[in-house]
């Protein structure tokens, strides 16, 4: 750990990889703005740096990596205060800690109370409410808004789940007055977020699904669209379709990953469906919500995939004829 030898004042917030990501740096951000702190947008002038990373594939964790070799660099000119934290830190941050020696803190992903707590510590300051309730005093038109944290289908090329741990609902009450504020605060649309938003509320008691916490937000008066993101077949019910087509504020905008159409890969891959079972769900999308836009994600490259393999993925594409499609090479990550 650093000690602090002159006035800090300045912080830059660096982000990779997904919306979760995104909304939880918005959250760092409000934090060390009620500090006291401004925000610098040249991260070479900042004094406090506070890294959000993603290593769900390769290059994302390249990019984090690279940048921290740089860092590096930087304090050695000044006592810059670097903090990482996203799906690069693990449940034990020694091997990180031998390999980045020059980092002050390592926070779990969401750990944000953390990040801000130690940091009000370095620079002698109060964190006395600067953790709660982490909203913008002025949001934007669309904003992001975590729901369900962590992941439990144990996909086999996935590492969210050995990251971001268990799934963890927030309670719809706490999730009402967060959209709330922000819409006084001027979000006039709102994308609920979850690795996987479909499953959220079946852990809290009483338990809770998508669709009643949708119902809930869609009497809130100013705010005017709902989207959600990332679907799983397996937990898209239809409780939740006849919501999207029943509710005027959820944009009939479905993504829905098939990752492949092999049932060999598919059972490889852990994803807990057939081709014909993923299918079977699309027609219903496109019955009950005749004109949702549906878009995919598909993974390439797969260990074991064939050209037969990769045939049936094209297949269901023809089939489909998804409105967008995001495709990736399979990446090799340590632990799937």
């Amino acid at each position: 750990m650093i000690t602090k030898s002159k006035t800090i004042d300045k912080f830059h917030v660096w982000t990779v990889g997904c919306q979760m990501n995104i909304a939880d740096s918005q959250r760092v951000d409000v934090g060390l703005k009620r500090l006291g702190l401004d925000e610098e947008k040249n991260i070479e002038e900042a004094d406090i740096i506070v890294l959000n990373t993603c290593v769900v594939r390769q290059s994302a964790e390249d990019t984090a990596t690279g940048l921290l070799g740089k860092l590096a660099k930087q304090k050695r000119k000044k006592s810059t205060y670097i903090c990482v934290t996203g799906c690069m830190v693990e449940s034990t941050t020694k091997s990180l800690a031998q390999r980045f020696p020059h980092v002050d803190l390592w926070a779990k992903p969401q750990d944000t109370p953390k990040i801000i707590e130690n940091i009000a510590d370095y620079l002698n300051l109060s964190s006395d409410g600067c953790v709660e309730n982490l909203i913008p005093e002025k949001s934007k038109f669309a904003e992001f808004v975590p729901i369900v944290q962590g992941c439990d289908k144990f996909c086999t090329f996935c590492v969210i789940p050995y990251r971001r741990g268990r799934e963890t609902s927030k309670p719809t009450n706490q999730l009402f007055e967060e959209i709330k504020t922000l819409v006084e605060n001027g979000t006039k649309e709102v994308t609920l977020l979850g690795q996987n938003v479909d499953s959220y509320g079946h852990d809290l008691n009483p338990k809770k699904d998508l669709s009643d916490l949708m119902y809930l937000i869609n009497d809130i008066t100013d705010l005017k669209r709902i989207r959600f993101l990332t679907s799983h077949p397996n937990d898209m019910s239809l409780r939740l379709i006849r919501t999207i087509n029943d509710l005027p504020k959820v944009c009939r905008s479905i993504n829905l990953p098939f990752q492949a159409g092999s049932n060999r890969i598919l059972a490889n891959m852990r994803r807990g469906y057939t081709r014909d079972q993923f299918l079977r769900k699309i027609d219903q999308i496109k019955t009950i919500v005749p004109e949702a836009t549906i878009t995919t994600d598909l993974i390439v490259g797969f260990p074991g995939e064939t050209e037969k393999d990769f045939e049936d993925s094209l297949d269901i594409l023809n089939r489909v004829k998804f409105d967008k499609v995001h495709v990736a090479a399979y990446s090799e990550r340590k632990g799937t």
